[in-house]
């Protein structure tokens, strides 16, 4: 049995990024939707907003971790960097 996400240490979860591993990227993908999207909601968004904004979201930390421009600081740095970037976009969710 492999390890899931939730095991993985901010630096491995990084490392995994970097090298596109797929069960990873895919892990945090979903793993992560359900809190942007109820977020959207609850500021009356639509799921096609939250579906949209969480792409967008998603590509951002993905390019920015490929690209060496972010450095977890702590154990949930990944987590909480998505309601960074929507801020960082002018969301307002």
């Amino acid at each position: 049995m492999g390890k899931t996400i939730h095991l993985l240490s901010q630096s491995q979860l990084v490392e995994a990024i970097k090298s596109n591993n797929t069960k990873v990227l895919k892990q945090l993908y979903t793993s992560n939707y359900p809190k942007v999207e109820a977020l959207v909601l609850k500021n009356s968004g639509s799921v096609a907003h939250a579906k949209d904004i969480y792409q967008e979201a998603f590509i951002t930390v993905w390019t920015h971790v490929k690209q060496n421009k972010f450095t977890p600081h702590n154990d949930s740095a990944l987590q909480g960097i998505y309601t960074v970037f929507l801020k960082i976009n002018g969301r307002t969710y």
